[in-house]
């Protein structure tokens, strides 16, 4: 469901150096329980940044969990194999990409096939309270290996208040999802005012430094 809520800032600045343990640690030392966190991701289509979702999940809830979120979020239909990366801060482009770790669908985790260069992560068994968010922090998601749907995420909150509802929680949407599947004989189509994936091979647009 649309909402009038106002767009709030981008916050897109990537954090320093992460260390899972050492920030975990923190957390925890402060009183906190990361597995009982909230945490509310913004998703931006890449190529049409009008179009995003916020998406709220909770610490002890894994990335496979925030992949159903953003199908729905999008309201795609289809099924398709996805991934997580999680560049190191001042790369970008095909470096960040190529030293990313990722993080992938449970069967392609299981079975990544000839062409995977570097060990691959199941998003199954991955909590988001594991991964040492912080907030500012940005990732990308990767939709449908063939089409190639590129989504900048950005951690806007690592603590919201938990009311105990149901999690992952779509809590805002703005602009209208572009078909998953466009006429095959456009290479590119315009949504909301701009050109947007499928990309068809290209590289996402590059992660701040």
């Amino acid at each position: 469901m649309e909402t009038e809520k106002g767009l709030e800032n981008d916050r897109s600045d990537t954090c320093g150096p992460c260390t899972q343990k050492r920030d975990l640690d923190e957390r925890e030392a402060e009183g906190g329980n990361v597995e009982n966190s909230v945490f509310v991701l913004k998703v931006t289509l890449t190529g049409a940044r009008s179009v995003w979702r916020r998406i709220a999940v909770r610490g002890d809830q894994t990335l496979d969990d925030l992949h159903e979120a953003i199908f729905q979020a999008f309201d795609r239909d289809d099924e398709h194999m996805y991934s997580f990366f999680f560049p190191r801060p001042g790369l970008k482009g095909q470096a960040a990409l190529h030293d990313a770790e990722e993080y992938t669908h449970p069967f392609n985790a299981a079975e990544p096939g000839p062409f995977a260069g570097k060990p691959l992560k199941s998003a199954g068994t991955t909590r988001l309270s594991a991964l040492g968010l912080t907030a500012g922090r940005t990732f990308l998601y990767l939709f449908d290996f063939g089409d190639e749907w590129w989504h900048e995420i950005t951690v806007e909150e690592t603590d919201a208040p938990d009311d105990k509802g149901q999690y992952p929680r779509i809590i805002e949407k703005r602009g209208k999802s572009p078909p998953q599947y466009p006429d095959l004989e456009e290479d590119v189509i315009e949504w909301d005012g701009a050109v947007v994936l499928p990309t068809r091979g290209a590289q996402p647009a590059p992660l701040p430094g």
